[in-house]
């Protein structure tokens, strides 16, 4: 994320607690990556019976993340 990402969420009161994001230089395929940065989080006590949802508008990022328990939905179909 860019300073400018950051700064988008501060002015419209979006700050999350926990911002997961590519480290810079990293060059993983995007379904592998989020996979394995959101299993890192998913791991801890309190999530790991948590319902996971999210949206990707990628089909090899959704599919990677339902094999590891994500409900992920196609945000293009709510727009």
């Amino acid at each position: 994320m860019s300073d400018a990402d950051v700064e988008f969420l501060k002015e419209n009161n979006m700050m999350p607690h926990k911002i997961i994001s590519r480290p810079i230089g990293n060059m993983e395929g995007d379904a592998h990556l989020k996979a394995k940065q959101l299993n890192s989080l998913f791991s801890l006590r309190q999530f790991k019976r948590a319902t996971k949802i999210m949206f990707d508008d990628a089909p090899s990022v959704r599919g990677t993340l339902r094999k590891i328990g994500i409900a992920v939905l196609n945000p293009t179909c709510y727009n």
